[in-house]
This record gives C-alpha cells, sequence and structure tokens, in this order.
C-alpha cells in the first residue's frame, strides 16, 4: 500500500498553472519538522521539504493557500524521471489525493476557562448545592 500523510507548512506559495486540457495544477513544498534527541541528549530539530503535487479536486483548495499555511496532505508517494541534455535525472513528490487546513493555535484559555481546570474549583466559588 502505498500512503503518505503529512503534516507541516508550506514553505512557499503554491505554484498554480493549467494543463492544456483545463486542470488546474499545484506544485508546493511543504516543510515537515520533528524533534528527536541528540547523542548528547540534547533535542535536536530536523526539517524535510516535501514537494506535493495536487490535481482536481486537491487543487481547489490548494491553490488558494499562502506560504506558513498549516496543512494536512494526504496521498501517495511517486518517483519519476526525464531528461535534459542527455542525462536522465530523477525526483520524488508526494501526489496530493486530499488537502486540508490545520487551525491556528489560538491564545491560551484564561485561568478556569481550559480542560486542565475541570475538577478543581476557584477559591472563591461557592457551590451552589
Amino acid at each position: 500500500m502505498n500512503n503518505v500523510q503529512l503534516m507541516g507548512n508550506l514553505a512557499r506559495d503554491p505554484k498554480v498553472s493549467v494543463t492544456r486540457t483545463g486542470k488546474t495544477l499545484v506544485r508546493m513544498t511543504v516543510a515537515c519538522s520533528e524533534t528527536y534527541k541528540g547523542r548528547d541528549g540534547q533535542a535536536k530539530e530536523m526539517t524535510s521539504f516535501v514537494p506535493v503535487t495536487c490535481w482536481p479536486p486537491s487543487s481547489d483548495l490548494a491553490q488558494s493557500l499562502l506560504k506558513g499555511d498549516r496543512v494536512v496532505v494526504m496521498g501517495r508517494f511517486t518517483a519519476n524521471s526525464y531528461e535534459k541534455d542527455g542525462t536522465k535525472h530523477y525526483y520524488s513528490e508526494v501526489t496530493a489525493a486530499f488537502v486540508g487546513t490545520v487551525p491556528k493555535a489560538t491564545k491560551a484559555a484564561a485561568p478556569g476557562q481550559s480542560f486542565d481546570d475541570m475538577g478543581n474549583a476557584a477559591e472563591d466559588e461557592e457551590i451552589p448545592f
């Protein structure tokens, strides 16, 4: 089974083009970061820049995205080649079947307004029973 799932930020604005048959093609790069512990025990971050190609219907949303938007991409890994000046070049990318956005984090809730505070009565709160 060839399934890829990515979550990350767009590294640059998507490039939108239209094929000769009228299909909208969107190419974008998703920056996916992960944190790991190095040999020295310190946390380190590694970012991979993954090229993604979107065809309809996933290109409909993808063409409205901007650099920095947080996205989720589901699709398949594809490896392709082309010849230029007598030299064969290879590249890989993710062909998207689904593209969605992830809401940006909101400001932290005020004390007493988050799930972490559930079950903890405030000191000045009166219990009505």
